[in-house]
């Protein structure tokens, strides 16, 4: 099975029976073509999923600019997103950041979310498990 869009072609041809063959002696002739649409999601263009944040090419960039660790950063080579230096809040909410997730293909579809926390204590949490993303939109 290929994980690529395909187009397929094909010809079908009606005779009928009774049907004067001089006019139409091949038959009747209609071309059929499919394509195929498979459910995906932007995931290389992080200027664009991280269009509220900034996005840097690696941690040493930070090294020049101290001050980047204050804001919300991800980093593509390690791929990493970084919440910045946080003060402890008590609020409800905590901090939130929005990314954009783009459907580019034709068809609807489907993003499950889990996170997974790698301490005991669930420090990450989202409202949000799963979207449905229609063609050619975002969430």
């Amino acid at each position: 099975m290929s994980l690529e869009p395909l187009i397929s072609i094909a010809q079908l041809r009606l005779f009928i029976s009774g049907l004067n063959p001089v006019e139409i002696d091949e038959g009747l002739m209609y071309e059929l073509m499919a394509e195929s649409c498979i459910p995906g999601i932007f995931t290389k263009d992080y200027k664009m999923i991280f269009e509220e944040q900034t996005v840097l090419k690696n941690l040493q960039m930070v090294e020049d600019n101290v001050d980047i660790m204050n804001y919300s950063t991800f980093f593509e080579d390690e791929n990493t997103f970084d919440f910045g230096t946080l003060i402890v809040s008590k609020s409800v909410n905590g901090l939130q950041e929005r990314i954009k997730i783009v459907n580019s293909n034709k068809i609807p579809c489907k993003v499950n979310l889990k996170i997974i926390n790698n301490d005991k204590e669930a420090v990450f949490s989202s409202d949000v498990t799963q979207l449905m993303i229609n063609a050619h939109e975002f969430a």
